[in-house]
């Protein structure tokens, strides 16, 4: 019943992400058709800026709560009131870092545009409990609820404002309304409020014990999958970080975005199941082989056809993005192959195993990225570097997973196999419909007709190689297994 309600979960929850995404994706796009690289490379450090400061978000305690087995009313709101205090701190961060961001980017707007988008701190942090909450009674259909109406109402005031000509302000107007918009649904959806106990120091150190790993995480995470922008705007300049930004907004939407789907379901029912270790390994192998399902064919495809699709989706002038696109999409593979070992060392109260790799990892990554960006400039030697970063990460954490947790590396690999054998003869295939072009279609024309092309490969080689898992799949979905 766990497994049947977590699969649900990733379902509401992957349906509700598609829909949100590929409007995100809309927004950028006609962003980038509208602003070109230069104020593209404004909008990207900003938002740059913002993820960096937010690296404190929640400050580890949304998972504590998530992993809470007491449900002490008096956790809840000392959450609350941390949480809530963090994001008024993490607001006046970025407003005394405003006027001194004007010395990275030669363009002033860049200042009043940081100080508004610090009035999202305080807005996200209202939500956080209820998220949270939600999340842990696998409440999911509300969480996408208002991910969705979020998102719609961040594109269409965004939207509206970019035909108006608000330019970069458009996109600042719109993810204020969106971000105010979620956080209402959450509140309307969760019957919790911030009242009832008085905070207390007892169990802000209680949720401390255990978010402060996850702190470390994030504040690690920040710097690994951001070390590459920052060395950009920092040597090459921010019109390059325009085009990079560009680029890495495809991989980051249909392949980290979906792990992040993953990990909101399979944490806490990974947490349900830590005490029985037999039953445990199943659910991951089970994760690992649906992740690789979802994010093989999309990476390894769009690294097939990187070139026709950066020209078509954005125009001509952003061609110098698509061997970026390739080396990007391409590191979502092995980022998926060892995604999930971090929701295993949460769900078994081991997060500081987490913390401590990704330190690893982006120590080992930043002295090429910085070494690669100085003596070269070029923007794809960087995303190289990120790719074998990527395959380093996974080498590690999947040895430390057999180690710590006892899953060995080969239950991991073994779910991955066939997917990615189908996604490669998938790629295979469309490489060769593009180059060839034997319909001798227009680009707009052969992108459709590739992807049905890729769509039909996969899924019938997967039919071939790979039954006992689409049975699995379509059994626990419509019904149980006999």
């Amino acid at each position: 019943m766990q497994g049947r309600r977590a699969v649900l979960g990733v379902s509401v929850t992957m349906a509700s992400y598609l829909v949100s995404r590929a409007i995100n994706l809309s927004v950028t796009i006609i962003l980038a058709r509208s602003l070109g690289p230069s104020e593209m490379g404004i909008l990207a450090f900003a938002l740059l800026a913002v993820e960096i400061f937010d690296f404190l978000r929640d400050f580890g305690l949304r998972e504590t709560l998530i992993y809470d087995r007491t449900e002490d009313p008096r956790l809840r709101t000392t959450a609350f009131a941390m949480i809530m205090g963090v994001g008024l701190m993490q607001s006046a961060a970025l407003l005394i870092f405003a006027p001194f961001a004007h010395g990275l980017v030669d363009d002033p707007v860049i200042v009043p545009v940081l100080m508004w988008m610090a009035v999202l701190f305080p807005i996200n942090a209202l939500g956080s409990v209820q998220d949270a909450l939600l999340q842990r009674g696998f409440r999911f259909s509300a969480l996408a609820l208002a991910e969705v109406l979020g998102v719609a109402t961040k594109a269409a005031v965004a939207i509206s404002l970019i035909l108006y000509g608000a330019g970069i302000w458009s996109i600042v107007i719109g993810m204020l309304c969106g971000a105010a918009v979620r956080v209402s649904i959450v509140w309307l959806a969760s019957d919790w409020r911030p009242h009832g106990p008085s905070p207390t120091w007892e169990k802000a150190r209680e949720l401390f014990r255990y978010g402060r790993h996850i702190i470390a995480s994030s504040i690690v995470n920040v710097v690994q999958m951001r070390v590459d922008q920052m060395v950009i705007v920092a040597t090459v300049g921010d019109t390059a970080l325009g085009i990079y930004y560009v680029a890495a907004r495809i991989p980051e939407i249909v392949i980290l975005g979906v792990n992040g789907v993953i990990t909101k379901v399979v944490f806490p029912a990974f947490s349900n199941l830590s005490h029985d270790a037999e039953k445990l390994v199943a659910a991951y192998r089970t994760t690992i082989a649906a992740s690789m399902t979802l994010i093989a064919p999309i990476g390894l495809g769009l690294a097939a056809s990187s070139a026709l699709v950066v020209h078509v989706v954005f125009g001509a002038e952003w061609d110098a993005a698509a061997p970026v696109l390739l080396f990007l999409v391409l590191s979502g593979i092995p980022a998926t192959i060892g995604w999930s070992s971090g929701d295993i060392f949460k769900a078994t109260g081991k997060p500081q195993y987490l913390w401590i790799l990704m330190t690893i990892e982006t120590i080992a990554v930043i002295p090429p990225i910085l070494i690669v960006a100085k003596v070269s400039g070029d923007i794809t030697s960087v995303a190289a570097v990120m790719f074998f970063g990527e395959i380093f990460a996974a080498t590690i954490r999947l040895l430390t997973l057999s180690k710590v947790s006892g899953i060995p590396v080969s239950a991991t690999l073994g779910a991955s196999v066939r997917p990615l054998a189908a996604a490669l003869l998938m790629a295979l295939a469309v490489y060769l419909f593009i180059q060839f072009n034997p319909l001798g279609l227009a680009p707009g024309l052969l992108v459709v007709a590739m992807i049905l092309l890729g769509a039909v490969v996969y899924a019938g080689t997967l039919a071939v190689i790979d039954r006992e898992n689409l049975a699995y799949w379509y059994h626990t979905v419509f019904g149980e297994r006999e």
